[in-house]
């Protein structure tokens, strides 16, 4: 399945749930991706370290 396959099967998934658990599920995407972010460039932040910033 290639990437945009998959982010279409993502965004149905996400359009189906309620607001709330959307809104948690993008905050929680954000963050893990910000930390992934900050490894490559070598920098380590915490899941807590992150909500700070």
């Amino acid at each position: 399945m290639n990437f945009q396959k998959k982010q279409e099967k993502i965004n149905g998934i996400l359009e189906s749930l309620p607001k709330v658990i959307k809104t948690e599920t993008f905050i929680e995407l954000l963050i893990s991706e910000a930390i992934k972010t900050s490894e490559i460039e070598g920098e380590y932040l915490s899941r807590k370290g992150c909500l700070a910033n």
